[in-house]
């Protein structure tokens, strides 16, 4: 997890985000994977994890996808954990969650607010 970290804060660095939109992605992009990682998999399976950050053409904001080929299962009982998704359709400016047999896709957008 710390190396995809590290790398995202080199990117959003490069793509020039405000702070807190590039905050955000990385804390969310973050949430992702964690969650992918811990509902994609169960124990002694392994999973591939794919992470893709990129700005649209026209440069009016950020979209992350990560997507996994695990099989969803369920979460236990969460106890304080268990925000994350709720956090993703928070702090992003819009976001999608799909399931299917080839795994679970979470797309995340942010727009520049520097260009509204």
């Amino acid at each position: 997890m710390r190396a995809v970290r590290l790398q995202l804060r080199e990117w959003v660095a490069a793509a020039d985000l405000d702070e807190d939109t590039a905050d955000a992605v990385v804390q969310l992009t973050d949430e992702a994977v964690t969650n992918a990682v811990e509902h994609a998999t169960t124990d002694g399976d392994t999973c591939v994890v794919d992470v893709l950050a990129n700005r649209p053409p026209c440069g009016s904001g950020v979209a992350v996808v990560v997507h996994d080929d695990g099989t969803w299962k369920p979460p236990g009982d969460p106890g304080y954990r268990g925000r994350g998704v709720r956090l993703i359709g928070l702090m992003s400016d819009r976001s999608t969650i799909t399931t299917s047999a080839s795994g679970t896709t979470v797309r995340m957008c942010w727009t520049d607010p520097r260009l509204n």
